[in-house]
């Protein structure tokens, strides 16, 4: 899987899901950003600072939704407006190729030339970091509610037909709210930084025993929004069953 299942349908598109996908790995990005060179003012598809570096780097990207390949003269340009601002790295991010002679073009550049598809692959694990982290947070209240030891006070004032209900939620969202969990993917891979194929593995096995109650997800996106979604969507049925003994 990839973070995004679609290839963007046009120009405008390219930017703004590359844009998306920076700013949820921990990047400030922005589209269409002017910047100011030593040769004038420059126009570039995305700006991305990576406040999460020490020091803060500067990336610049540029998009091109072109269905023939990339010739050389536009990596030299892009080249030369990197070094006027001063950009710690550049990415040439297209939908189709690029012209023979261009790897060569930027070899030991700081120039990188991606597809769609291998700008997902170079951004995942920060993605897949970033996304849990947030997601970790969220999740929380959940994981509170789905835990019964943590449901004394409920428990004391709750009727029987409330305290069977509770239990037919925990049932519902307990799979939930474990697989929202970032200790679950560290602990599979057994140390701190989260893995790609270690993220695998847990998605498969939570498919292989219908731990979500579904059994395919189209790409990491897909995954995690479900997560997100059921999460949401149970906090407010406990919160609706709580709120009678508040």
């Amino acid at each position: 899987m990839r973070i995004l299942e679609s290839h963007p349908s046009d120009w405008k598109e390219l930017e703004v899901k590359v844009a998306k996908i920076l700013n949820a790995s921990g990047f400030k990005a922005t589209v269409n950003k002017q910047i100011k060179t030593v040769r004038g003012h420059v126009n570039v598809d995305v700006y991305a600072e990576d406040v999460k570096s020490i020091p803060k780097s500067i990336n610049l990207f540029e998009c091109k939704y072109w269905s023939a390949d990339i010739p050389q003269a536009v990596i030299h340009s892009f080249r030369t407006v990197l070094n006027d601002f001063g950009a710690n790295s550049g990415f040439i991010i297209v939908k189709n190729g690029f012209q023979s002679g261009a790897y060569d073009a930027v070899k030991n550049t700081n120039v990188h030339l991606l597809s769609w598809n291998e700008f997902q692959d170079v951004f995942i694990e920060r993605w897949l970091e970033c996304t849990l982290d947030t997601l970790n947070e969220i999740s929380l209240p959940l994981r509170d509610y789905t835990d019964p030891l943590d449901m004394d006070k409920f428990y004391e004032k709750a009727s029987d037909g409330d305290k069977e209900i509770y239990k037919n939620l925990c049932v519902k969202y307990v799979g939930v709210a474990l697989y929202s969990s970032k200790f679950l993917y560290q602990f599979q891979s057994g140390v701190m930084q989260i893995k790609k194929e270690e993220v695998d593995q847990v998605i498969d096995k939570a498919i292989k025993e219908e731990l979500l109650g579904t059994t395919r997800f189209r790409s990491y996106s897909d995954y995690f929004e479900f997560l997100y979604d059921n999460c949401m969507e149970g906090m407010r049925e406990f919160e609706l069953l709580f709120e009678k003994y508040n």
